[in-house]
């Protein structure tokens, strides 16, 4: 009899734990916009710093030759993955309540850049491919996201 009452017990415990924890279904609470942005921001200035010591390499690799443009092309290629993983990333943090269909704006407006570049590498050297999302970018606040 004591080993059916501890049974009844334990069973009755477990499923008040699985109700606590209500099951692991819950979404997190969506960021603030303050923290979405710093978080968005230290992705980018993390992709940008990877980006910026390539092209200083290369730079010092290169100290004194003209660049061709199949050079130059070469190099925004080799660029490309280094950013790849911010428009993800992003996504993951999830946007904040409000502003999810902004935030998806920017994130698909970003990949589009990336194909265009990849597209048309000089013409990302001359600001044409990310210069529009740029200042889409700039103005929500995700100033470390400029290309």
């Amino acid at each position: 009899m004591r080993i059916l009452g501890f049974l009844v017990v334990a069973v009755a415990a477990i499923g008040v734990m699985m109700v606590g924890c209500g099951g692991g279904d819950d979404e997190p609470a969506p960021l603030t916009k303050k923290a979405f942005l710093a978080k968005g921001n230290a992705i980018c200035k993390k992709a940008n710093d990877e980006r910026d010591a390539m092209i200083k390499k290369a730079l010092q690799e290169h100290q004194g030759e003209a660049a061709s443009k199949a050079d130059q092309e070469e190099l925004v290629r080799a660029i490309i993955p280094a950013l790849e993983p911010v428009p993800e990333e992003l996504e993951e943090l999830g946007p904040p309540k409000g502003d999810e269909a902004k935030v998806q704006t920017l994130i698909d407006g970003f990949e589009d850049s990336l194909k265009e570049t990849d597209k048309d590498p000089l013409a990302a050297i001359a600001g044409e491919t990310f210069g529009d999302i740029d200042a889409e970018m700039q103005k929500y606040g995700l100033t470390k996201c400029l290309i």
